[in-house]
């Protein structure tokens, strides 16, 4: 007779997680052997991958928190399994979801609105449904930072579309994209090596292995180093990780699961850049937009390409980052009919370990006869900074599911309740440079300028590389916190300093500089309690899901009050299954985010974030079934109205606020608020119709409309000190000296004024932004170039006042408009209004050609809508950036046998843009509608060649 835990037990499991805060994951487990008997038994909060037959996954336990059939429940939900991944030879989800998945696409910038495909080493965030999706989930619970994206831990991929606050908390309006872990299996010993080269130079190893040493305790271990390159030069991801998974079954009733994994990763990465190169026409545009319009030949050393115009200046940033993971469960059957699961985890996204790194203050491509250049060699330039950086994230959540029948068994119920709780801390530090120290190891200090940007340090002066000798970042090195440079010790140092000068109101650390403000420790509290009910009634012909859910978050750091909000969120739907192939289906959801500071931006023209962006989904739809062809899908049609959306303005593209200017931002970045509806149909299906075919299509069309109409004011921040002769000074009034002869640095010095930086024949006439009065630079070079800003003593020539209004342009600027309109009505987002993908795959299994397969995935994009920008040129028109239409087409060919009986080798080549189908996308400036870079929409062809032996 089957023993289960009397009431002491349970209330004893209720107190275990009462004690502490409350929070957990929704874990993705195969199937276990139960017992010490061989039947194989599955707790109701797992789902067996197991049972996924080709492309297809018929079940998951992301949208209720049981393991349900996607057949019977009001959602719509793509999974991506091992074999999809393994058919398009991928190893990451970034990849998958950027590239092949159909709706989704990347969320940010408008140059990032168009994928260039080949970068690899940038992490995106996506949007579903043309919303930004939020941060990815693992396992259902904590977030996953974009660098989590590898498949060493990775069982699958989710996308479940439409608004999800229910399970999820604080979720997009668009949906929640879900990784499951990998994790042991009970009765099952199997283990994979695969090692994967491309045309780039990828070199990429991977081990993955479960051992069940009883039917009481299974292990799992997986392990990935490589490297991987990309065809743009200089663009490179190393990666180092660890990942190990158990399972103990000490009674029957109980399963304690737990894992933990570590990612070392080190990325390199170019970017684009200006022609720097006094007395060619040329200088100071765009190198990607000459190379688009043919005018880049004899720039440099070599001849310029689109794999190496974005490296022509040596790499841009390097970064390395350390990302663990631990996260453990335990299942309890408290009775047949009520189960309870615990669940716990961290993660952390850490920069600590080493440091992003960048050049700042980039000279960019020096010619070997420039004056400022000593390498005599093709060079570039610049001085090291960098910031640290981090995450933490730790929580628990619980749930409890009650089965129990109404109506004498007509009316089945599932009830879970749960309740969760997390805590994430965001840390990160001033911007550090290298500054001069003393033979004592202390900082050389002038203390008269202490309240300067460096606290009265000396800067680590600009360097000079070559780039002819194939350096690839010149000195510098990652991770080093001290360089000797000229016989001269430089040290790493926070760049402001508390306790410098006197505390004031808006100061009350006392930070040197102009941007006030130390070390960042933000803490976001969120807690969670909810309960959703599964029916079956009339004899499983209706399937019903609904639940409520009330939600708390709390948001504070060192320098600003808490803000905290409070919201409910509640979800109803129902699944009609007419017949055993087609079942209508409605769903009715709320989702919530509270605003708070996104991306550290604050409101525009003042005043207060709004508490909540909140959204609302209606979704109605065919779900299909035809077992005798294993095919399933979903057609559905979708609106959600999204209320109070806080959006950052881009940085490239800030025309009120540039980012770029003298003094900089005016407190830092803008965001405003949008409320806006978007509708769009779907239609996903997948296939495995003989154990040799493999099937999936999937298309999506979108289209929205903005709500309210958005204005903002355009603000001066290039204001620069200037004397009543109108010679240009810094701030102690010395007066700016430049070379009477520009680009001739030993020609006589001459004061700088404001009748130079207006006349062309000065040589310094400014070069202003058509669309914010910017101003560039001074007759090609820089303000840093010509010793205006960024000098080692502090001295500037801006004022440091911004928000000024455009009327107090110095140089005379007006705006084309005088306001920057945001949004005004009609389409804005950035999403292709037509995408279609499609997979199709041939094995086989006997005759002449047994072993082989082959597959074709294509994907198309249409109708692309990248933004909307401000034409000048005609009229101050407001129209959209539409990009080329996206086709790309990926071939598989591999072949598979045995050998030494039990040993399984298969061998696969992926050729990506097989037709080499590319495309350039001119990228227009949103204030002025100027065209201001290019870009290519997919790499070129190229090939990677897999090797797998599984046993």
């Amino acid at each position: 007779m089957r023993k289960h835990p009397g009431l002491s037990a349970i209330v004893s499991a209720f107190a275990v997680f009462g004690a502490g805060s409350v929070r957990g994951q929704v874990a993705n487990q195969p199937a276990g052997v139960a017992r010490d008997t061989t039947v194989v038994t599955l707790s109701p909060f797992e789902v067996s991958t197991a049972k996924d037959v080709g492309y297809e996954s018929l079940n998951a336990n992301s949208i209720s928190g049981l393991n349900t059939s996607l057949l019977n429940v009001p959602v719509t939900a793509e999974i991506y399994n091992q074999q999809f991944y393994d058919d398009l030879g991928l190893s990451n989800s970034a990849t998958l979801l950027l590239e092949w998945a159909s709706g989704q696409s990347p969320n940010g910038k408008p140059t990032n609105g168009i994928v260039t495909p080949g970068d690899g080493v940038g992490d995106t965030p996506f949007m579903i449904r043309g919303i930004p999706a939020g941060a990815p989930r693992m396992d259902g619970f904590l977030s996953a930072a974009e660098n989590f994206l590898d498949n060493t831990s990775q069982e699958r991929t989710e996308v479940i579309r439409g608004p999800q606050s229910l399970l999820y908390g604080t979720a997009g309006a668009s949906g929640v994209i879900n990784y499951q872990s990998k994790e042991a299996v009970f009765g099952r010993n199997r283990a994979r090596l695969q090692l994967r080269i491309d045309e780039w130079g990828t070199f990429r190893t991977q081990f993955d292995a479960n051992y069940a040493v009883n039917s009481k305790l299974a292990l799992r271990a997986a392990y990935t180093r490589g490297k991987e390159d990309y065809y743009i030069e200089f663009n490179q991801k190393k990666l180092d990780a660890w990942y190990v998974a158990a399972a103990y079954r000490p009674r029957p009733w109980v399963t304690i699961r737990g894992h933990a994994g570590v990612s070392d990763v080190f990325k390199y990465r170019a970017a684009d850049s200006n022609a720097n190169l006094p007395g060619d026409p040329r200088s100071g545009q765009n190198l990607n937009l000459l190379l688009a319009r043919g005018n880049a030949a004899g720039l440099y050393f070599k001849p310029l390409d689109w794999s190496n115009v974005d490296a022509v200046a040596g790499t841009a940033s390097i970064a390395a980052y350390v990302l663990p993971n631990y996260g453990g469960t335990i299942d309890l059957e408290l009775a047949p009919w009520l189960n309870l699961r615990v669940m716990g985890g961290a993660t952390r996204y850490n920069t600590s370990k080493e440091h992003s790194f960048s050049v700042a203050n980039s000279q960019g491509v020096l010619s070997h006869s420039s004056a400022s250049n000593p390498t005599g060699k093709w060079a570039t330039g610049g001085r090291p900074s960098f910031g640290q950086f981090g995450t933490r994230q730790r929580g628990i959540r619980a749930l409890l599911d009650a089965k129990f029948d109404v109506l004498r068994g007509r009316i089945k119920n599932s009830l879970t309740i749960g309740a969760e709780s997390t805590l994430a801390e965001l840390l990160g530090s001033n911007p550090v440079n290298f500054y001069l120290v003393d033979a004592s190891g202390q900082f050389v200090v002038n203390r008269a300028n202490i309240a300067n940007n460096d606290a009265g340090r000396t800067l680590i002066p600009i360097t000079y590389w070559s780039l002819e000798d194939g350096s690839d970042f010149g000195p510098w090195k990652v991770g080093a916190k001290e360089v000797v440079l000229n016989g001269n010790t430089y040290r790493a140092g926070e760049s402001s300093i508390q306790g410098q000068v006197p505390p004031t109101p808006t100061n009350p650390g006392g930070f040197n500089g102009s941007r006030v403000g130390g070390p960042t420790h933000q803490f976001t509290w969120a807690k969670g309690y909810y309960a959703t009910l599964n029916s079956e009634m009339f004899n499983n012909r209706v399937s019903l899901l609904g639940g409520v859910r009330r939600n708390f978050q709390e948001q504070w750091n060192q320098d600003t009050s808490r803000l905290a909000v409070w919201a409910t969120t509640w979800s109803a739907g129902a699944v009609y299954h007419l017949n055993q192939y087609v079942s209508p289906y409605y769903n009715y959801s709320l989702s919530y985010a509270p605003n708070g500071a996104p991306g550290g931006a604050r409101p525009q023209n003042g005043g207060a974030y709004p508490s909540v962006n909140n959204g609302v989904g209606n979704e109605a739809g065919l779900k299909f079934s035809l077992p005798r062809f294993k095919l399933t899908g979903s057609l559905a049609a979708y609106t959600v109205d999204v209320k109070d959306s806080a959006v950052v303005l881009f940085n490239d593209s800030e025309t009120i606020d540039p980012t770029s200017a003298i003094n900089g931002n005016h407190q830092g970045r803008l965001a405003y608020f949008s409320d806006y509806s978007v509708k769009g149909a779907e239609l996903s299906v997948t296939a495995n119709p003989t154990r040799d075919w493999r099937l999936r299509l999937s298309v999506s069309y979108n289209t929205d409309v903005a709500g309210k109409r958005v204005a903002l004011e355009r603000w001066y921040n290039d204001e620069f000190r200037v004397n009543a002769a109108g010679q240009v000074t810094f701030g102690n009034g010395t007066v700016a000296m430049v070379p009477s002869i520009a680009g001739n640095a030993s020609s006589p010095s001459i004061p700088l004024t404001v009748a130079m930086m207006k006349d062309p024949a000065s040589g310094y006439l400014a070069t202003l932004d058509t669309g914010s009065g910017r101003i560039r630079d001074l007759g090609g070079r820089s303000f840093a170039a010509l010793g205006l800003v960024g000098r080692a003593d502090g001295q500037t020539i801006g004022t440091d006042r911004t928000g000024l209004p455009i009327t107090a342009h110095q140089l005379g600027w007006i705006p084309p408009t005088p306001q920057f309109v945001v949004v005004a009505g009609g389409d804005h987002l950035s999403i292709p209004r037509l995408s279609e993908s499609a997979t199709v795959t041939r094995s086989f299994s006997e005759g002449r050609l047994k072993g082989f397969s082959t597959g074709l995935t294509v994907v198309a994009r249409q109708h692309q809508q990248a933004y909307y920008y401000v034409d000048i040129a005609d009229g101050n028109k407001r129209k959209v950036q539409f990009n080329p239409e996206q086709v790309n087409t990926n071939l598989m060919l591999s072949y598979r046998f045995k050998f030494w009986s039990r040993y399984q080798w298969t061998t696969q080549v992926n050729v990506t843009n097989l037709l080499n189908h590319r495309d350039l996308v001119f990228i227009r400036n949103v204030g002025s509608g100027v065209i201001e870079n290019a870009k290519m929409n997919t790499v070129p062809r190229s090939w990677a060649w897999t090797n797998t032996v599984e046993f």
